[in-house]
């Protein structure tokens, strides 16, 4: 940054900023994003209500829980048992009361990617 003073006219002073390294550094796109850093892969638990299930590839879901509203991945490798039977993810509507086991996804505290579902 340039300062013109009016002791010296047509002299350039420099302006210096005190750095930190301590002082962790973030870009424009951080700021946009929110610099939150989540460990992807943390393990938990929720038991819930669907209140939507998305007919995408992989199927997802949305349970209402008394902690809020988490959005649920499923995998090809997702467990789902109604009664201690294995049953077909068709067998996933909204309404049903499940308890998911998974790990936790992304950045968002309430994404997961579903290893069991329970229908209760």
């Amino acid at each position: 940054m340039a300062v013109f003073s009016d002791d010296n006219p047509g002299q350039e002073q420099t302006v210096m900023a005190t750095y930190d390294p301590n002082q962790p550094v973030s870009s424009n796109e951080d700021a946009a994003q929110g610099s939150t850093v989540s460990a992807t892969g943390e393990k938990m638990v929720i038991e819930g209500k669907i209140v939507e299930v998305m007919e995408s590839w992989p199927l997802q879901l949305v349970v209402e829980t008394q902690s809020g509203r988490y959005y649920v991945e499923l995998v090809p490798e997702t467990t789902i048992a109604q009664q201690g039977q294995k049953v077909d993810q068709g067998n996933l509507k909204a309404g049903l009361q499940v308890q998911l086991e998974g790990q936790r996804s992304g950045s968002s505290q309430l994404a997961m990617t579903a290893q069991v579902i329970e229908i209760k």
